[in-house]
């Protein structure tokens, strides 16, 4: 298993949480910036990298003041602003654990090319003026929200998704071989590049609507409980399809309702079904007389919230 970070912050802002998996030892990247650079934590090599030019910082600058935008950016340690009172610049700083250094003037200061400037505006402000905000940058830079009161600016092409790709290829891993999770707007390429998308229950409204699931919250462990589910479903699917051998399940009475299912009703079932299956218990299971596809969907659409 691969494990890749995936996130809009910076990359130290990912080191706490790389060391706490011990990705420095076991093997691991960060997708840092949305995927507008890519670290192999274990060799610190840059696996790869997009970033724009001082000038356009500057223009993101002054068309962000113009509709009265905190703006930031980074250093490789530092979080650069001229707005370190904003309340929103604190919650970055905060967020990375990394300090945030009073600059006098962006334009003076920021004389270098960038991962990504961030700004920061009240929730409601921020989705109001987006579209209008990013409508000149439309064929050179990637803009969108991620927590709904950060703008992020990125070069053009950049999100999750985009570079997720970059990466799986040149380690060799199918799409279909990738599971994400995630609950800000900027997860939602993630979500829907992946073959197995999961929402955190915490995710905002439209994560919900394009993941293929929805799991426990971030503070309730909810990726190793997806986790498990998915993998358990996979295993189900394999069955039914691929005709692996049935010792992959553990559960005794699932193998044999899997088994019954296959001989009487495989020909008639679409894979994809079995992963929702998987989350019904064996008594809701063996309430559905006969087992038949219809009967079974409408037991997953009043019971489950997966979409």
């Amino acid at each position: 298993v691969v494990i890749v970070l995936a996130s809009g912050r910076p990359t130290a802002g990912l080191y706490a949480e790389a060391n706490e998996l011990e990705l420095d030892k076991t093997g691991g990247y960060l997708l840092s910036f949305n995927g507008a650079k890519v670290v192999d934590y274990k060799t610190k090599e840059i696996i790869y990298q997009k970033v724009y030019d001082a000038k356009t910082a500057h223009q993101v600058y002054e068309r962000a003041k113009q509709y009265n935008l905190a703006v930031m950016t980074y250093t490789d340690e530092l979080i650069l602003t001229e707005d370190e009172t904003d309340e929103y610049v604190c919650i970055e700083g905060d967020i990375n654990h990394m300090p945030i250094k009073h600059i006098d003037n962006f334009k003076d200061a920021v004389n270098f090319s960038v991962n990504k400037v961030l700004l920061t505006a009240k929730p409601e402000y921020a989705e109001t003026i987006l579209d209008e905000f990013k409508a000149p940058y439309g064929d050179s830079l990637s803009i969108y929200r991620s927590a709904p009161f950060f703008i992020e600016v990125m070069a053009q092409g950049i999100d999750k998704a985009a570079s997720l790709q970059a990466l799986i290829e040149r380690l060799g891993i199918k799409r279909d071989e990738v599971i994400s999770f995630g609950d800000g707007y900027n997860d939602l390429s993630m979500i829907e590049f992946a073959k197995f998308g999961v929402a955190m229950a915490n995710a905002v409204d439209e994560v919900k609507k394009r993941a293929a699931y929805i799991t426990l919250s971030n503070d309730e462990e909810g990726i190793g409980h997806k986790f498990r589910l998915v993998a358990t479903s996979q295993a189900i699917i394999n069955m039914m399809t691929d005709g692996k051998v049935d010792h992959q399940i553990q559960d005794p009475d699932l193998v044999q309702e899997i088994q019954r299912l296959r001989k009487r009703y495989g020909h008639r079932l679409e894979p994809r079904m079995f992963i929702y299956y998987d989350r019904l218990s064996l008594k809701e299971k063996r309430s559905i007389q006969g087992y038949p596809y219809q009967k079974i969907r409408v037991t997953i659409d009043q019971n489950l919230v997966i979409r």
